[in-house]
Order: structure tokens, then C-alpha cells, then sequence
């Protein structure tokens, strides 16, 4: 037997290459992005059957590079309900956590410094994510106090402001 003779079957185009993909519900607004190196199919199975996805959309990529590139520009751009992380060097930014054991700095700082010189956040589920720019306005911002905060060790003070207490 043919496979049209089956009415009621739909066809479904497997990747078979990386791709990135979108579940939506009936509307066709989309909830999630995701990403799938082959096997398209498994990676939607994959996904529980208690979100409201209805309906499946492909962008074939021509490598792997691209595929992760895309899925966190996407992300970031549509800001699907039930998507939780992106990949944040594909997209330049990041985290507090990143941030916190570079400078070692309390978060009061970094919020100060991204609203006093202009940089960007995002929330992408729970995570808080800069703009590269966060590092170069947290030294601006350091250095243009005129005594060290509590919440600023020795060391980091002396290494942004250059001098010894």
C-alpha cells in the first residue's frame, strides 16, 4: 500500500541537517525555538506533551555554527514563553554570574553601571543577560568613586582603580 492512499496522513519533512525550529500553538504563535542537529522529529517528541504546541516550522542551516547562531538571535528577537537559555557568545552577551566572578562585584554595581553608561539587559527566563559593553562600564563606573564600597574587596578595587588603600 502507498502511503497516499492514507488520507488522514500528514507529512512531516525530516531534517537531515542542522536546522532550527519552531513550536507554536493552533494560532501560530510561536512558544518555543529550538535547535536540532538531524533528527528533527526526536528532538520534538522530546518536548512535553502538557505545552500547547500544535504545529512545527523549519529553517534548514548550512552548519552547526549557524544553527546555534540563529536559535539564540531568535530567542532573543521573539522571546518564546517556554524557551529558558540561549547560547551567549553566539549573541555577545553576558551573565551576572560571568560577571560577578570576573570582577567580583555585587550586583547593585552592575545595575548601576549598565543604567549609567547605556548598556543593554535582557531576561531570558531566570538569567539576566548584558551586553559585552557591561565589563568597560563597570571600570568607569568603579573608577569614578571616590572611596571603595564595602561590597568592593581590596584586591578589585586596586586592580580597576590602579592605586594602593
Amino acid at each position: 500500500m502507498n502511503i497516499k492512499e492514507q488520507i488522514e496522513a500528514i507529512e512531516i519533512a525530516i531534517a537531515k541537517k542542522p536546522c532550527v525550529y519552531f513550536l507554536t500553538d493552533e494560532a501560530g504563535e510561536i512558544l518555543y525555538v529550538g535547535k536540532s542537529k538531524s533528527n528533527t522529529i526526536g528532538r520534538i517528541s522530546a518536548h512535553g506533551y502538557d505545552k500547547q504546541f500544535s504545529r512545527a516550522f523549519f529553517i534548514n542551516c548550512q552548519g552547526y555554527k549557524e544553527m546555534e547562531d540563529l536559535e539564540s538571535k531568535l530567542i532573543l528577537k521573539i522571546k518564546p514563553k517556554y524557551n529558558r537559555s540561549i547560547n551567549k557568545h553566539s549573541v555577545g552577551l553576558i551573565t551576572v554570574g560571568d560577571i560577578k566572578k570576573i570582577m567580583k562585584i555585587d550586583v547593585r554595581f552592575i545595575r548601576k553601571a549598565a543604567s549609567e553608561y547605556n548598556v543593554g539587559m535582557t531576561m531570558i527566563g531566570s538569567c539576566q543577560y548584558y551586553e559585552k559593553d557591561i565589563i568597560e562600564a563597570l571600570i568607569k563606573h568603579i573608577r569614578s568613586l571616590e572611596k571603595r564600597p564595602i561590597s568592593i574587596d581590596n584586591d578589585t578595587w586596586e586592580s580597576i582603580r590602579g592605586k594602593s588603600l
